[in-house]
């Protein structure tokens, strides 16, 4: 598995993150923005992080060299 973690992979890994990162908080900020009710504004919260756990590790088993 270190054979697969080559530089370019890592860089391009730091690149992918951050631009998830960059859209996530885009989100968040644009959930905020809306003033939706209280009740839908928390799981609005809840789904996001949610999803963003999960494409973030999607890439890093991506670079990683594991295929899910």
């Amino acid at each position: 598995m270190l054979a697969a973690l080559t530089e370019s992979n890592i860089t391009n890994a730091i690149v992918w993150i951050g631009c998830m990162g960059l859209i996530i908080w885009l989100l968040y900020w644009l959930i905020g923005k809306l003033a939706i009710p209280e009740p839908f504004n928390k799981i609005a919260y809840a789904v996001l992080a949610i999803v963003s756990v999960v494409f973030c590790i999607r890439i890093l088993f991506k670079f990683a060299g594991n295929p899910f």
